[in-house]
């Protein structure tokens, strides 16, 4: 029995070595055959980079054969027309007329664009678009409140600290982008133009009697420039108007009634300063040209920018007052800053000067109080009358001043500095009239006197607009 069990034992154990000798044998060969030379790990290896480097190549095909194509294409299309839109206006507030200049040799449609609006399809080479200018309600700047008034009585805003104060000139303006896209027959695209920003608003200048304005500078400005004309007129079309000073540009600190602080001569007062435009200061006569343009444009130079007078500004002015009803009142040389108070004179229209005007012997009563003391600072005798220049508007003694739109001495009082100058640098340009001028002048769209700007002069002042 036992001798059986011993060889039943023995013969498992012979086959449990053979097993693990098999074993090892085959792990041998596995390990040589999937990590060796040759084997799967460095087959799959070179598979992969086999694989790699096909895809790079078929894309590399693939980009070379899409270039083909596109060189194709190009080869095969119609080469572009190069367009170019020349702009005319017929009417500064009522048309646009587009032309085009093109190299085409063969017979396309164009369509006209404005504001990404299809206007018009057509073979010709020129298409005219009616356009209608609009208005907006004036915008207040930061640190001003509306004072008084409304946009066709005239809109008064006043500065929260300086109390500064300016009048909304209204002026109906539009942007336009104009573009033109040419086809063949079949409707496929050609061509695209280039766009143009057209800029149009109801700003007008008068022209000066006997002075053309080829003798003048006809350089407005960089329009990045705030200060410049070429950027007033930029912001009168975006903004739909500007401001207007409701006061000619007086001097700080000189308060009407007080004694002058300065003497009354060029060499005191032609000096650097922030002038004001409120009611009931000394208007800042004996300053020349540059000095008041640097002073009014140092005002403001912000959210809002401050500069002298231009024409622009000023005919476009006039031309509201007469829109809302105003020519007559601005055509009364009372109304506009040539003033008499009524003391028995038969004015006969000749013997009006610019203010103020009583005979040279009347003598005031403590009432009138010598118009606030300025009878004493700016007297001109001149054929038995006395002219008088006074304050920068609001109540004079003994009457009322009066205003059109709420603006003051538009056309009197003092004469005012305006932009323009010659290209000579010969003459420089005063707008209305002084209290010193006949009335005739101070209510002409446009007053043409010019002056040395060199030096400055008791009559001339000048007055701020006020714009985004």
């Amino acid at each position: 029995m036992w001798r059986e069990l011993k060889r039943k034992s023995g013969i498992t154990l012979i086959a449990l070595v053979i097993t693990i000798i098999i074993i090892i044998i085959l792990a041998t060969v596995t390990i040589n055959f999937t990590f060796g030379d040759g084997g799967i790990i460095e087959k799959a290896e070179i598979t992969k980079n086999i694989a790699a480097n096909s895809i790079i190549k078929e894309q590399e095909d693939l980009n070379a054969l899409s270039q083909q194509y596109t060189n194709w294409i190009a080869e095969d299309s119609t080469p572009q027309i190069p367009l170019t839109l020349e702009i005319s206006e017929s009417h500064t507030t009522s048309s646009i007329t587009i032309n085009i200049d093109t190299n085409s040799e063969e017979e396309l449609t164009y369509e006209y664009y404005v504001n990404g609006e299809l206007k018009a399809t057509s073979n010709e080479l020129t298409h005219t678009e009616n356009i209608t200018l609009e208005s907006e309600d004036p915008y207040i700047p930061s640190g001003f409140r509306h004072l008084e008034g409304t946009v066709d009585t005239g809109y008064v805003i006043q500065d929260i600290n300086l109390m500064n104060e300016f009048v909304w000139v209204p002026v109906k303006g539009g942007i336009y982008d104009v573009n033109v896209v040419a086809k063949k027959s079949d409707g496929s695209e050609v061509a695209r133009s280039n766009e143009l920003t057209i800029e149009i608003s109801e700003l007008k200048r008068g022209e000066m009697e006997g002075v053309t304005y080829s003798n003048w500078t006809e350089d407005e400005g960089d329009i990045n420039d705030k200060k410049s004309i070429a950027y007033f007129k930029h912001s009168v079309a975006v903004n739909k108007g500007f401001y207007m000073g409701r006061y000619e540009m007086g001097m700080p600190g000189q308060q009407s009634g007080d004694e002058p602080e300065l003497s009354l001569t060029y060499e005191a007062r032609n000096i650097t300063g922030v002038p004001v435009c409120v009611p009931r200061v000394m208007p800042w006569t004996y300053i020349d040209w540059s000095t008041a343009k640097s002073n009014i444009e140092s005002m403001y130079n912000g959210e809002v920018q401050s500069a002298m007078l231009n024409s622009y500004a000023r005919t476009t002015t006039i031309n509201w007052f007469k829109a809302t009803g105003q020519g007559a009142k601005w055509n009364s040389p009372s109304s506009c800053g040539i003033y008499q108070f009524g003391y028995g004179l038969d004015f006969d229209g000749t013997t009006y000067r610019g203010n103020c005007v009583i005979y040279d012997n009347h003598t005031l009563s403590e009432s009138e109080d010598k118009f606030d003391n300025y009878t004493n600072l700016y007297g001109v005798t001149e054929g038995g009358l006395l002219s008088v220049q006074i304050d920068t508007g609001g109540d004079t003694n003994p009457s009322k001043r009066n205003s059109v739109n709420n603006i003051f001495d538009l056309g009197g009082n003092a004469s005012e500095w305006s932009t323009e100058r010659k290209i000579d640098g010969t003459g420089y340009r005063i707008s209305g009239g002084s209290f010193v001028d006949n009335p005739a002048l101070s209510t002409d769209i446009d007053h043409p006197i010019i002056r040395a700007g060199t030096t400055g002069s008791f009559e001339i002042s000048s007055r701020p607009i006020l714009y985004k």
